[in-house]
């Protein structure tokens, strides 16, 4: 199940997500969403205390040498 996709939509998803934060935390790890996919998503994610996130919605894919600043 894409829990970061349904995020917004379902109470499910926002729970278990809820959830994977505060065992990361209980850790001492950082949390990471991927498929971050509009605005919305990820401001949800940040209110539940996601600490990274990775996706269209943030930027799209480029070529190695651009992100490296090879190009």
């Amino acid at each position: 199940m894409e829990f970061v996709a349904d995020l917004v939509d379902d109470e499910r998803s926002r729970q278990v997500v809820r959830a994977v934060v505060g065992l990361a935390q209980g850790f001492g790890q950082r949390t990471v969403a991927e498929g971050v996919e509009d605005e919305a998503t990820l401001a949800l994610l940040g209110d539940l205390g996601v600490d990274l996130a990775q996706g269209f919605g943030i930027a799209r894919p480029g070529p190695v040498a651009g992100v490296l600043g090879a190009g």
